[in-house]
């Protein structure tokens, strides 16, 4: 996980209803200002939407604060979380595609920076936002795939940020989360944006690269190729080959495409250095 410099704000969203444990106010109020005496440059700003328009206006301020501030953000978000979405306090269920284009220019404002810390139960579950092979909506994600109360949640935050800005490692801070999380080993989970590419290519690959699928998408090629006077003079067989030949050859250059655009390499060549999987680690 990237290094406490890769950012300088934190942004605690929380929507819980009336009655419910504050969990984030609480990490504002009682744990971060302990923090900022020794961080005194970082930033920590709670925001509290009820609705889904006041979350969707929420994560475009923090977007209009990078662009104009460049301030780098942290996002945590303490709310309820379903396989679907998040649930915020006055019952709306917010998709996570619904905030899947908003975290995509977050992420590429910040230079593909963006953390997010899933204070919700199912959390993980952010992930779905980056299954599709376009741009990735953030750097990492910190989430469970479980439910958990209000006290535990508590309880596994706070031991996670006092472990993460006491070293700046993020591996300190998530072995620390599960430690705390005592029902699993592996009750929290750090999912980074090169794994979720490799995931996504992987079923693409699946899908529309092997078996039937395969053989479909050369017999399409050899069916047009055969509009050419060229090649049909040379028949069937030989444009069959030719189209087998070329699908072959067109695998890791499809690859290299999909991650060019996925990690923004196009517009932050710099990022090469930090995003390195390759097309042989998708068989491994």
């Amino acid at each position: 996980m990237r290094s406490y410099n890769s950012f300088n704000k934190l942004w605690i969203i929380e929507s819980l209803a009336d009655g419910e444990l504050k969990t984030g106010s609480q990490l504002r109020s009682d744990l971060f200002p302990k923090i900022q005496k020794q961080h005194s440059t970082l930033i920590v700003v709670l925001e509290q939407p009820k609705s889904k328009d006041e979350l969707l206006n929420c994560l475009e301020t923090i977007y209009k604060d990078v662009v104009e501030n460049q301030n780098y953000p942290l996002i945590h978000l303490e709310c309820h979380g379903c396989e679907e979405g998040l649930g915020l306090s006055n019952k709306e269920i917010v998709s996570w595609n619904e905030i899947r284009e908003l975290l995509i220019k977050i992420n590429f404002a910040c230079k593909l920076n963006l953390l997010v810390v899933m204070a919700a139960c199912k959390g993980a579950y952010l992930i779905h936002t980056a299954t599709q092979l376009d741009r990735a909506p953030f750097y990492a994600v910190v989430g469970s795939k479980e439910n958990m109360n209000a006290g535990e949640v508590q309880a596994d935050f706070v031991e996670f940020y006092e472990t993460f800005f006491l070293t700046l490692s993020g591996n300190e801070a998530i072995k620390s989360l599960n430690k705390q999380a005592k029902k699993t080993n592996r009750f929290y989970y750090f999912v980074g944006s090169e794994i979720v590419f490799l995931k996504a290519f992987r079923k693409y690959h699946q899908d529309h690269c092997v078996g039937q699928a395969k053989r479909e998408r050369i017999e399409y090629l050899v069916t047009q190729s055969l509009s050419i006077p060229e090649v049909k003079e040379r028949g069937v067989n030989w444009a069959r080959k030719q189209a087998k030949e070329w699908f072959k050859s067109e695998q890791e250059p499809a690859f290299e495409r999909m991650k060019v655009r996925f990690f923004g390499l196009d517009e932050y060549p710099q990022n090469a250095e930090r995003f390195t999987v390759k097309y042989a680690d998708i068989f491994s």
